[in-house]
């Protein structure tokens, strides 16, 4: 027979009918016996997070015939429940027996026979929320009447009464589910778990306090509850751009004995634990049975076999004196190792709730104040503690689909401490930097996909300007990783195409571009028609001042080499009188005077001249040529020309594509504002205003 994978199984059910089989069960109120048994097929299909089941019961929940009738049948099923817990804990306390004795573990698990069907119960919504908050904040919105299935669970919480090994798996699975019904983050149920001061108290007690008597005989177990309390506490104020929720969670505190610090006791208390060498001898014990469970028989070394069935390891213990001594008692081996005993490290545990006081210190300076390890007024343990959680925690800040910064803070596995820089060194210089070529590859490959362009026709294909831009992106992506990364910086550009207000002044600019180069273009033939004029009679007058590279040493020569003749009787003789060389411009042969050249010795060059400075210059060509006096032949000319430049081409042409560009501007505002205006007052469907 064909082994299938779990998966397969749960797909082919789903096919069948078994999640509509489900919420059929569910919404017609069947017997205790039958829904327990629908609750056990929803807990099968949904094992490890199937997402075909999942999207099958959101299609029919979708329903408005299913949703209501469900989630009320869930939330009438919850109430039952705690209302029967809390018959059973009052009967309990009337039968117990006088003198403070306990009452046995058989009469704690028959008062408790509603524990079984409350946690398959709890473990269907848990696997029914996993990663589908959107799902659920939907199927809310579709609810007419408010079903708070958040608030119920929570509501679990305040029944439980003492904590012990009977209902750790209840409180566990509560927990896990209440987590994810927060995460995602999904803020109304962050906002139902944050205003209800009785539950969030319970949560804040679960990490704060120790948790008597399972701690006495299960630490593991208590250290299990306290891990999964401070994931409920960082998943409330997971994503929240404001501090209500953490100034809550800091309220609630305040009314503890001691307040937020004793976040630093409980922390420090797990980082004991985890380096005691009792939990070490733990380990080891766990470690043996597991080795045990795997051996072989069927080996070709000849050894004893161990059987795991009913196995009872001595127990190990080491005084401070170094001496070791093995009890064989198998009550006491209970104590620490039991089928079900949790896994839970005490040093994950502790880190938890760093993070979480890591994360309320932002909130409250006394806190963040109690975390510095530098203090000398704390004790070695508690500075040792704050010391390792803070060495190894890091945090990082990614951007949301909102383009909103969230800071995100991430325990360092303590395998990471173990790479050397030389690999570091290696991992940095040979990892490939192509990351954005790969990058806007798929997204080219998704957006042609999403538009649907392989469907479509090469001349439609072509013509959708998106996918020129995303082309474009790709040739200079491709540019940079294999001609110069210097080209990456043509990429910063993509955020015109990501922010709204600046494809609006982009726009001002493209959408009147034929009036903009037509403009532009009758300023070229302004300047070519001055230029000639500038070149036909005034050619001399442009001289442009320039800096020469080289600052060659002038040539001198002597009028006469001193004779001996001429030098009087103490020896002294005059100096020879130099002459500096004229140095002649090698382009025109003409003298090189005050460092100025010719401009317009040709058309071209007149042309070009009048473009650059006659263009960049407030007043014109006129502030570049040469002064020219009043006694000369074209004074006159010069004068008419200099302001007809102004006029003409600076205050008129120039100012004619300003003012189209500005009033293109103004035309989107005003038909932004029309469209606001629409949508605000004229219904969408019949186009009639408001009255």
């Amino acid at each position: 027979m064909e082994e299938r994978s779990l998966y397969d199984i749960q797909c082919r059910l789903n096919d069948a009918g078994a999640s509509d089989l489900v919420i059929d069960i569910v919404t017609e109120e069947p017997s205790r016996e039958i829904f327990l048994k629908a609750i056990h097929l929803a807990k099968a299909l949904l094992l490890e997070g199937n997402d075909k089941v999942q999207q099958s019961f959101y299609n029919r929940l979708r329903k408005k015939d299913a949703h209501e009738l469900f989630f009320k049948a869930i939330s009438q099923r919850i109430q039952a429940a705690q209302n029967r817990l809390k018959s059973d804990m009052m009967s309990c306390t009337e039968n117990k027996p006088k003198g403070g004795e306990s009452l046995s573990e058989n009469s704690i698990i028959y008062n408790f026979h509603s524990f079984p069907i409350t946690i398959i119960f709890f473990f269907f919504l848990f696997t029914f929320s996993c990663d589908c908050n959107d799902t659920i904040r939907h199927l809310r919105q579709l609810t007419q009447k408010k079903i708070r299935v958040c608030g119920s669970t929570k509501g679990s919480l305040g029944v439980f009464g003492e904590i012990g090994e009977h209902n750790f798996s209840l409180i566990t699975q509560t927990l896990a589910t209440l987590t994810e019904f927060c995460q995602g983050p999904c803020h109304e149920n962050q906002n139902t778990m944050a205003m209800q001061e009785n539950g969030l108290n319970i949560i804040i007690s679960l990490v704060l306090n120790d948790i008597k008597p399972l701690a006495d005989d299960h630490m593991e177990l208590a250290l299990e509850i306290k891990s999964q309390a401070s994931k409920l506490l960082l998943a409330i104020m997971e994503s929240r751009h404001d501090s209500e929720n953490a100034e809550r969670v800091l309220q609630n505190m305040d009314n503890t004995d001691g307040g937020p610090s004793q976040l630093v006791h409980a922390l420090t208390q797990a980082y004991e634990m985890a380096h005691s060498k009792q939990y070490e001898i733990v380990q080891m014990r766990r470690e043996l049975l597991q080795r045990a469970n795997l051996q072989d028989s069927s080996t070709s070394v000849v050894s004893p076999l161990i059987k795991t069935e009913g196995v009872t390891l001595p127990e190990i213990s080491v005084d401070s004196s170094g001496t070791v001594s093995i009890h064989d008692d198998s009550k006491v081996y209970l104590k620490y190792v039991t089928d079900d005993a949790s896994t839970v490290d005490p040093k994950e545990v502790g880190h938890n709730i760093y993070i979480l006081a890591h994360q309320l210190s932002r909130h409250s300076p006394e806190l963040a104040q109690c975390l510095n390890p530098d203090d000398d007024k704390k004790s070695v343990q508690t500075r040792n503690a704050l010391e390792f959680y803070k060495r190894h925690t890091a945090q990082i800040e990614i951007v949301r689909q909102d383009r909103t910064l969230e800071r995100v803070v991430f325990p360092i596995h303590e395998i990471c401490s173990f790479l050397t820089k030389e690999t570091k060194q290696n991992v940095y210089n040979n990892t490939e930097r192509d990351n954005q070529l790969v990058n806007k590859c798929v997204h080219l490959v998704a957006y042609g996909s999403n538009k649907g362009l392989e469907d479509k026709s090469w001349a439609v294909r072509i013509s959708d300007g998106e996918l020129h831009y995303h082309i474009c992106y790709l040739i200079i992506c491709f540019l940079g990783l294999t001609v110069h990364p210097m080209l990456y910086c043509l990429l910063l550009f993509d955020i015109v195409a990501s922010e709204e207000t600046l494809r609006n002044v982009i726009s001002s600019v493209t959408r009147n571009w034929q009036s903009i180069i037509l403009t532009g273009l009758l300023a070229l033939i302004l300047v070519y028609i001055f230029s000639i004029v500038g070149y036909t009679f005034f050619q001399k007058d442009f001289a442009l001042e320039v800096d020469p590279l080289d600052d060659e040493p002038v040539a001198t020569v002597f009028t006469k080499d001193p004779t001996p003749d001429t030098c009087s009787a103490d020896g002294g003789c005059p100096l020879p009188v130099p002459i500096e060389e004229k140095k002649e411009d090698k382009s025109d042969g003409k003298l090189f005077h005050d460092k100025k050249i010719p401009s317009c010795s040709t058309l071209r060059m007149c042309i070009i001249t009048t473009l650059n400075w006659g263009l960049r210059n407030g007043g014109g060509i006129g502030d570049v040529l040469r002064n020219i006096g009043p006694d000369e032949k074209l004074f006159y000319y010069r004068i008419i020309y200099d302001l007809s430049f102004y006029v003409v081409l600076i205050v008129i042409t120039l100012n004619l594509i300003f003012g189209v560009i500005i009033d293109t501007f103004g035309d989107l505002r005003t038909e932004k504002n029309d469209k606001e205006d629409i949508l605000k007052n004229t219904c969408f469907i019949c186009g009639l205003e408001r009255g």
